[in-house]
């Protein structure tokens, strides 16, 4: 079918023959439809050429970006860092100079600390405790009114008259459960005749310190100066008087176990000692079940039982062990690692107060035995024992017999001059006395009263400086009535 004519465009219908051309018309309207598909293919691809051209630049920013915030962290730690050392160092400076500020101790702990050493009778240490706190105490009303409560209370002292007149109280190990210890076996005699209750100990406490003693430690007695040994002075309130304790064998032995004895000393989760006992069935349990941990609940109590913070001396031997833990590497039971336990146990005692003393290696007579054998017998302490519990200027005799019958140690006394070249200096035999303390020019001798069964079934008007033994005699000691 022809398309109509249009009067309109004569020109463009015809052709050069003047006849109406409709290829052309076909033609030229096929190439317009091609030339708009090319301009949309030609914008698609310029709109997708500038979406991924955004997309680059928001990349390129974002990477942008990120580095320069992790310089920006850098920078500021390393400023920091620098801020920090200069501070340090400034107030390091200001610290030398005695211009830094210092944080201040609380209050309340200061003068709780300081009433503890004053309890004690040392005014010094408490009154330094309080000046801890720095130049500005005295502005502060509690530490000022509790520095003259200790300056009134030092002025209240009075200085012990007689040095050898302090008496010393020894024990061994304490009996804890008098069913075992006193059940008629080929032991419970010994042991009746010998040791004191837990039971009997505590009284005792409780008498000592209604009669006013306190208790000292042996080197608060007398000092080595280049003068020789000198007596020290000791200070208590007015009706006080110094008294010392020690206990012997602290090394619970193996033979023990089964009898009623603790069987160690532990240190428990609070930091104090406490005793370690196994039953029949074989169930360990702790508690205060020996000396230590009874006087150290005492003193908790009564911190004025204490002079200065001295506590009891203990004795040890080696052969069978230390405290409690088998030590000797060719001995019973021994357990490696048991060494170092000791050690610990020892170590807070000796913050705690207690002095260490040899009792020998072996419980053996210095004073019936050859010089040899004391000799062999002292080397190995010094060797095996030293290591555990510190070294120490203290001798208590094993058996209690001294090494000379009476009078002084004198240089020519072979024994006495080795026993001082192991660093001993004061040297403690049993005696009955109430007191008896001698000094030469190196060394201090006293004199301790050792009480067990015996003592509290047939010298009790031995003991009556100390207390009554009527009233401190366990019930269940099997001979108590021998004492009405």
């Amino acid at each position: 079918m022809s398309e109509p004519f249009d009067e309109n465009n004569k020109g463009e219908n015809l052709n050069n023959t003047g006849v109406y051309d409709f290829d052309d018309k076909y033609k030229e309207t096929k190439y317009n439809d091609d030339i708009a598909g090319i301009l949309k293919t030609a914008n698609r691809e310029s709109e997708r050429s500038h979406a991924l051209a955004a997309q680059r630049r928001k990349a390129r920013k974002k990477r942008i970006i990120t580095r320069l915030s992790i310089v920006i962290v850098a920078f500021l730690l390393v400023l920091a860092l620098i801020i920090t050392g200069i501070v340090a160092a400034v107030r390091g400076i200001a610290g030398l100079f005695g211009g830094g500020k210092k944080d201040k101790p609380d209050i309340a702990q200061l003068v709780s600390s300081a009433d503890l050493a004053a309890a004690g009778y040392d005014y010094d240490k408490a009154i330094g405790i309080i000046q801890s706190y720095g130049e500005k105490y005295e502005k502060k009303k509690e530490l000022k009114a509790a520095v003259l409560k200790y300056e009134d209370g030092k002025a209240k002292l009075v200085k012990f008259e007689d040095n050898t007149k302090i008496p010393h109280i020894s024990f061994r190990t304490l009996v804890y459960d008098t069913s075992k210890a006193f059940d008629k076996d080929e032991s419970a005699d010994k042991y009746d005749r010998n040791m004191v209750t837990v039971t009997e100990f505590s009284k005792m406490l409780d008498s000592l310190y209604s009669r006013g003693y306190v208790l000292v430690d042996l080197n608060d007695i007398a000092k080595s100066s280049s003068n020789g040994f000198e007596f020290c002075d000791i200070y208590l309130p007015e009706g006080k008087k110094p008294l010392v304790l020690s206990q012997e064998d602290v090394s619970y032995y193996a033979s023990l176990k089964g009898n009623g004895f603790a069987s160690k000393i532990i240190i428990g989760e609070d930091g104090l000692p406490v005793c370690e006992y196994t039953d029949e069935n074989g169930t360990v349990t702790t508690g205060a079940f020996d000396l230590v941990p009874i006087l150290e609940n005492f003193i908790k109590k009564h911190p004025d039982f204490s002079y200065q913070g001295a506590r009891a001396t203990l004795a040890v031997t080696g052969y069978d062990g230390v405290l409690g833990y088998r030590t000797n590497p060719n001995g019973e039971g021994y357990q490696e690692g048991d060494s170092e336990k000791a050690k610990t146990v020892a170590n807070r005692l000796k913050e705690l107060g207690y002095t260490f003393a040899s009792n020998s290696w072996a419980y053996t007579s210095y004073a019936n035995n050859s010089l040899e054998k004391l000799k062999t017998d002292a080397d190995r302490w010094e060797t095996e024992v030293e290591p555990i519990v510190g070294s120490t200027n203290i001798l208590i005799y094993a058996g209690g017999t001294d090494i000379v019958k009476s009078g002084e140690y004198k240089e020519d006394n072979e024994k006495f001059k080795y026993l001082k070249t192991k660093g001993f200096n004061i040297f403690c035999p049993s005696n009955s006395n109430q007191s008896s303390v001698t000094m030469g020019k190196d060394y201090l001798r006293q004199g301790r009263r050792v009480i067990g069964g015996n003592e509290l079934y047939y010298s009790a008007d031995k003991l009556e400086d100390l207390f009554d033994v009527s009233k401190i005699l366990d019930i269940a000691r099997p001979t108590s009535n021998r004492v009405s």
